[in-house]
């Protein structure tokens, strides 16, 4: 075993940079570690918002509840937005 400990996540992040997906999420499973593999699989599912689009596109969405929807999320956004110019002009600590 050599001196550095490495990651998990390191190896996975190389391998995927050597070998990009051609379609899709992967995730590599080294020396029979499903465990550690399913953790970084749902953490990508949950980073890509894939498990929100499938949950939404499990009945149908009418026309006026889409439209809806989406002026919800854009009230959020630019609520989100708002909070942080206002943080910035008033000098706090911002995540920018």
């Amino acid at each position: 075993m050599s001196k550095h400990k490495i990651k998990y996540s390191e190896i996975h992040d190389q391998i995927d940079k050597e070998n990009p997906p051609k379609m899709g999420l992967t995730v590599i499973v080294k020396n029979n570690e499903v465990n550690k593999a399913m953790k970084i699989l749902k953490k990508k599912i949950m980073n890509e918002g894939l498990a929100k689009e499938v949950k939404r596109k499990m009945f149908y969405e009418t026309g006026t509840e889409k439209r809806k929807r989406e002026k919800a999320e854009a009230r959020l956004r630019w609520k989100r937005k708002k909070e942080m110019i206002d943080k910035f002009l008033n000098g706090e600590e911002s995540d920018i």
